[in-house]
């Protein structure tokens, strides 16, 4: 009888402590890279016995029960090799962005750094694009059948939180709040854009915190410096007017019932970041703030393959791993770029295994060994592993940070470039542009980065990079249960977030302390003129100069 008492006790508080609850994923952005640093979190959920709803791009084909995937247009993912010259419009608070970002660019670019600057257009092309396609996510989701289906959801049984890709569009808060649901939590597979920070009270300072646009590291000049404000406080404007454009959207789906986005956003609970201080460097980070970089690396590795295990075991000088990533495709280059890599790739001693995506290349030496695809984690992690060459993204550069691999890389866009400015700045990593993809220039990486220092370097950034509190999915999911359970009200209540910037920055106090400042000088000034007319007083003739002080006071 005793025995069954404590089993009803242990099923009772069992089912208190694991309380499940509706969760909704919504994740517009069509690019695979983005969702790989989501999906872990979405899925951890589930195993854990809460109900996940994900709207997204990519369905997972192994999804349990309690997860439950609806399908945006598949015709919109992204993987042809990128290229954002077909996306672009005009528009003139855009151009005056780039000209000016490229002008300051231009006047304080040292042109031995590799940190070098691109055209204008590019500026251009890349930051436009990226709103545009925050605008036409939205549009799409809007227009999904799946939202409908939300709705008959959610009558049965209320979501508990949003859980979305803080990124290009806040799209989807308006959809959470049609759905009643209060509590949003950001995720964000890069370092936060400019225009994140407000809306967790965060200070965004741009004499250390380089924007990801720029890709400057922490130590910036001058110029480097303003370069990097006028940046921060452009894209910050920019992003307010696509936000604007979503609200109208969002109003016109639902009978102008949408408050505007950036009010929304302002009562975000939480926002997980895809970065770790190791790598990305300190940022002034609160509670609202988790940083969860490398939540898609697990500790269990699948076996290789027999062909590859031999490869890697048995490359006598080690092995070069290359890999440009799941959007810039490598059949993207041009043929003379493809055949001046292959000769250099020839004559290196080590062995090169090569992600290659099409059939266009074949391999034509013994060294070079290419594959359309390749467990990248599980053979970056091979002991025998002496370099990778990648192309800065964020996923592929945390696991070459957590496998302890220098790298040689080739940025080609947007948050490419800050994450190889990190990885030089760390000392594991040289930045070889595309345009430096040259025989001298490839040798000469290959050589230096095969010195001892960067080996050392890339051991101490991973050994900082795995010494956590808790596994990074521990971490998340623990976070989201915080959240619904204290209903995000705690972390929604950041004082900042309600400031405006003249009461956030002081600007108020400072003025009144400038004007209490200057009348204190005038009165000072006065009190000494006035002493000293008066000492010339006793004299039989008053100076000219006290005679039109007299006068004037």
């Amino acid at each position: 009888m005793k025995f069954i008492y404590i089993f009803v006790l242990v099923v009772v508080l069992r089912s208190q402590t694991s309380k499940s609850y509706r969760v909704l994923g919504i994740f517009p952005h069509p690019a695979i890279s983005h969702f790989r640093a989501f999906q872990p979190l979405l899925k951890g959920l589930a195993a854990k016995g809460h109900n996940v709803v994900v709207v997204s791009h990519f369905p997972d084909e192994n999804a349990p029960e309690n997860y439950r995937d609806f399908v945006l247009d598949q015709s919109q993912i992204m993987t042809a090799a990128f290229s954002v010259n077909e996306h672009c419009t005009f528009n003139y608070f855009f151009f005056c962005f780039a000209f000016v970002f490229t002008f300051f660019a231009r006047i304080t670019a040292n042109h031995e750094q590799v940190y070098a600057p691109r055209s204008y257009k590019v500026y251009y092309e890349e930051f436009v694009s990226l709103m545009e396609w925050g605008n036409d996510a939205c549009e799409q989701l809007l227009a999904s059948k799946h939202i409908d289906v939300l709705f008959d959801l959610s009558r049965d049984q209320k979501f508990d939180v949003l859980i979305t890709e803080y990124f290009n569009t806040d799209c989807s808060l308006g959809i959470a709040y049609q759905l009643n649901i209060t509590s949003y939590i950001g995720m964000s597979s890069c370092a936060l854009m400019p225009w994140h920070y407000d809306r967790v009270g965060l200070p965004d300072i741009p004499s250390y915190i380089p924007s990801e646009f720029v890709g400057y590291t922490p130590n910036m000049n001058f110029f480097e410096r303003f370069t990097n404000w006028i940046v921060v406080k452009l894209t910050k404007i920019g992003y307010r007017m696509s936000q604007m454009k979503d609200t109208k959207l969002l109003q016109q789906r639902f009978n102008s019932t949408v408050p505007n986005l950036r009010d929304l956003a302002d009562n975000t609970s939480l926002v997980f970041v895809n970065q770790h201080f190791s790598f990305n460097g300190p940022r002034p980070l609160s509670m609202n703030v988790v940083e969860i970089g490398g939540i898609h690396i697990r500790e269990s590795r699948k076996s290789l393959s027999d062909d590859l295990q031999q490869l890697l075991d048995n490359a006598k000088h080690g092995v070069i791993y290359v890999s440009w990533g799941s959007i810039i495709n490598s059949h993207g280059m041009s043929l003379s770029k493809k055949q001046e890599i292959v000769e250099v790739f020839k004559s290196l001693p080590q062995t090169i295994l090569w992600k290659w995506e099409n059939d266009s290349l074949t391999a034509t030496a013994k060294n070079i060994h290419i594959r359309s695809w390749l467990p990248q984690i599980d053979i970056l992690c091979h002991p025998n592993v002496k370099i990778f060459m990648s192309h800065g993204g964020l996923m592929g550069a945390s696991e070459g940070v957590y496998c302890q691999k220098p790298t040689i890389v080739t940025p080609i866009y947007g948050d490419q470039y800050l994450n190889a400015a990190a990885l030089e700045h760390r000392g594991m990593g040289i930045v070889l542009h595309y345009n430096q993809l040259t025989r001298d220039k490839i040798v000469d990486a290959v050589q230096r980065i095969l010195k001892p220092s960067y080996k050392q370097r890339a051991i101490e950034i991973s050994r900082s990079y795995r010494k956590r509190l808790s596994d990074p999915l521990e971490t998340a999911v623990f976070w989201v249960d915080y959240v619904v359970e204290n209903g995000g009200n705690l972390l929604q209540s950041h004082a900042a977030v309600r400031l405006n910037s003249l009461n956030y920055h002081s600007l108020d106090v400072i003025l009144v302390l400038l004007c209490a400042i200057a009348v204190t000088i005038l009165l000072v000034i006065k009190t000494i003129l006035s002493f000293w007319c008066r000492s010339k007083s006793g004299k039989p003739k008053e100076s000219r100069e006290c005679a039109t002080n007299k006068k004037r006071n």
